[in-house]
């Protein structure tokens, strides 16, 4: 059986209901192309890599952001008085659950649901990684009656363990500080440098644990890290 020809939309008549012709052979052309010039416009548009303070904003806002060519994600953009780049919410633990209890993967991937009010959110590793590596961050380490602040916050690639590459000139409670060389650990995967302890098992939690025991009454505080993009001279 042979296929019919091919079939030039142009040359159909379109018409209304009185006869008259609705769109001329030389019309369809020009609306054609103007509507696939609007899809593409909306499609390709960039999203920005931090997040971008909107006119009239004040406090915090949710935001979708992209660095480089990975996936969009949606971030927590917190601002203040300070006309500077916002902070980011990356972790946000009530300690009076087992939601962080979770596995490698689930911390590589992040979880709980993205919003200013969640207290149970983690952004994931990977998503950490891109940010912390894309431009210059620090961190604000936060736990309610105690706070440590680094100027400068690296963590590494899936291959590396998304080990704390760097921290500097940090000031504040030592209890919060994250060391240099440290993996990323949970329950499923002991990084902690202790042969005979497991702590993301004993803490009933995923961290940066190492051979300094943590604070047993962390798990009854509320933990939150924020990172902040450094400002460079040609922003």
């Amino acid at each position: 059986m042979s296929l019919p020809a091919a079939v030039d939309i142009l040359s159909i008549p379109v018409k209304l209901r009185d006869g008259s012709p609705f769109l001329s052979s030389m019309m369809l052309p020009v609306i054609l192309l103007w509507l696939s010039v609007a899809f593409l416009s909306s499609e390709g548009k960039a999203l920005p890599d931090q997040c971008v303070r909107a006119p009239g904003t004040s406090y915090m806002s949710v935001q979708e952001i992209q660095i480089g060519d990975s996936d969009p994600f949606k971030v927590v953009c917190g601002y203040d008085l300070d006309p500077g780049p916002a902070e980011i919410s990356v972790y946000s633990n009530l300690f009076i659950t087992n939601e962080f209890n979770r596995t490698y993967e689930e911390h590589v991937a992040g979880f709980g649901e993205v919003g200013w009010s969640n207290a149970k959110f983690f952004i994931g590793l990977q998503q950490l990684h891109l940010l912390t590596n894309s431009a210059p961050h620090e961190v604000i380490i936060d736990s309610l009656s105690m706070k440590e602040r680094c100027d400068h916050f690296v963590v590494g690639n899936r291959t590396e363990g998304y080990m704390v590459k760097s921290t500097g000139n940090c000031f504040g409670d030592p209890c919060l500080a994250l060391k240099k060389g440290v993996r990323f650990s949970t329950f499923d995967r002991d990084e902690d440098g202790l042969p005979d302890h497991n702590l993301a098992q004993e803490m009933g939690f995923g961290w940066w644990h190492n051979s300094r025991r943590p604070d047993p009454f962390m798990r009854y505080k509320h933990l939150a890290i924020w990172i902040r993009r450094k400002e460079t001279e040609a922003e």
